[in-house]
């Protein structure tokens, strides 16, 4: 009997960017989103969002969360892991693609109670 293929070590989601979502021609993209309570759906401001490369060679970058629980990263085109620092705890999203002229959103849903449960929208 043949042996199954291993499965990919990381998978990425390729979002595709909408209409008027771009910017002047650059090899850099952006990452956005918002982090929100997985419980009630309200924003969590404060909350340490780092982009680090998964081919490497890129130097990793981190934002706060604003008090809308907004946050976006400028970041040359490429996979990146997201990690997600609140209250002393951490979460991650293993794998964004970011084109370079493009805008990739990543709404992140954070449980107050327990942030190394984070899921994306």
């Amino acid at each position: 009997m043949p042996k199954p293929n291993p499965p990919d070590p990381v998978a990425c989601f390729h979002v595709e960017p909408p209409h008027g979502d771009t910017k002047p021609s650059s090899t850099d993209g952006r990452i956005k989103g918002v982090v929100v309570d997985i419980d009630d759906g309200e924003q969590v401001a404060g909350v340490t969002v780092l982009a680090d490369s998964l081919a490497g060679g890129a130097k990793e970058q981190a934002v706060l969360s604003d008090e809308h629980g907004a946050f976006e990263i400028e970041v040359p085109a490429g996979d990146y892991r997201l990690t997600i620092f609140y209250n002393d705890s951490e979460g991650s999203h293993p794998c964004v693609h970011v084109a370079g002229d493009a805008v990739t959103t990543v709404h992140v849903r954070l449980d107050t109670r327990d942030p190394a449960t984070v899921r994306q929208l």
